[in-house]
């Protein structure tokens, strides 16, 4: 009697077993259904010390020259940023240095007559972009290559496609590309492999990421309850790529649209909305130089166009409207960390 009630009781264990492992499982993973003893860190609490102990070998210089095959500049570059590139690539005994963020088009050939103007000739050479400003629809392949053919008669010496394809690039319809096929490319299909998960669907959660903070979160809110339009530009998505690229939210149509890409490729700045209903772009980095120049967008005329100096270039600063209609920015870092002097925009002056 005792040997045929064990038999139901063990058939319970052995099954309840199996309904907690993952199908196919043969045994349970070591310490499945354990929680951690103590909480594990978040990205921005892990901070491990390194304890690895070798031999220093501090090489200050290259002893042959070298050519810098990686490295993103603005385009085009003004003759102060140029020395101060100039002067690092002298330290390294850097020969040539391949600016791989050379643009397209208009901008491409300012960067090219700038590199041709200044002192330091065949110092720098730029590589071209491929224009994916524009929705990636029929014709696009034929368009591309024909740029690209303009772009390296101007002077641009390669081509440089930028990691984040498949991230933002899109179609006609609004939709990310993802497979690339002729016309698009001349012969070979190319899939893009990126693979995200979405893990912010609303302002709070980019809050909680610490993508957005939580001041910034109730402005945006609060100007789409009021119908307002928002102009997001600039930034970076990483990769240590910097874009001008602009993104327009039309409240009363209810979606995102491109607009006129900024003059300079920026992140670490600020966008003030001007009593014309202009809005001033000031300062920030383009991850390795600080920009300096400022500039203005008209939306009416979708269109930038450069603003005065303010003495000086700074990033992650703050800009106010004041009641006369200037704005006061002040805070950041300037120039090597320095702490950044407080400055006056004057709108017409």
């Amino acid at each position: 009697m005792k040997r045929l009630t064990l038999i139901p009781i063990l058939v319970l264990v052995v099954a309840g077993a199996l309904v907690a492992q993952t199908p196919g499982q043969i045994r349970p993973r070591p310490a499945q259904g354990r929680d951690p003893e103590f909480t594990p860190p978040t990205i921005r609490e892990y901070k491990p010390k390194s304890t690895l102990v070798v031999p220093e070998h501090p090489v200050p210089r290259a002893k042959f020259p070298v050519i810098d095959i990686h490295s993103h500049q603005p385009t085009p570059i003004s003759a102060g940023e140029f020395d101060r590139v100039m002067k690092g690539m002298e330290d390294n005994n850097l020969q040539v240095l391949v600016n791989l963020s050379g643009s397209f088009g208009d901008r491409l050939r300012q960067g090219v007559e700038a590199l041709r103007a200044s002192k330091y000739k065949d110092r720098m050479v730029l590589f071209a972009n491929i224009n994916f400003r524009d929705s990636v629809g029929p014709g696009f392949g034929a368009k591309a290559a024909k740029q690209l053919e303009d772009d390296i008669k101007a002077g641009a010496v390669g081509l440089k496609v930028f990691k984040d394809l498949g991230m933002f690039v899109r179609k006609a319809d609004g939709s990310r590309l993802h497979v690339v096929i002729p016309d698009i490319t001349r012969t070979h299909w190319a899939v893009n492999i990126r693979k995200f998960v979405v893990r912010a669907t609303h302002l709070e959660d980019l809050v909680q990421l610490g993508t957005l903070s939580a001041q910034g979160a109730a402005f945006l809110e609060a100007c789409v309850v009021a119908g307002l339009n928002v102009l997001v530009a600039g930034g970076t998505p990483g990769f240590g790529r910097t874009v001008g690229s602009v993104e327009i939210l039309n409240r009363r149509a209810g979606r995102w649209s491109p607009g006129a890409e900024l003059l300079a490729d920026r992140y670490g700045h600020t966008a003030t909305g001007l009593v014309d209903g202009s809005i001033l772009i000031v300062g920030g980095t383009t991850g390795e130089d600080l920009v300096a120049r400022t500039e203005v967008y008209d939306p009416a005329a979708d269109a930038w166009r450069r603003a005065g100096g303010l003495g000086g270039s700074r990033q992650y600063h703050a800009a106010t409207i004041l009641p006369d209609g200037s704005v006061l920015v002040a805070g950041g870092t300037g120039p090597g960390s320095s702490p950044a002097n407080a400055a006056r925009y004057q709108p017409g002056a």
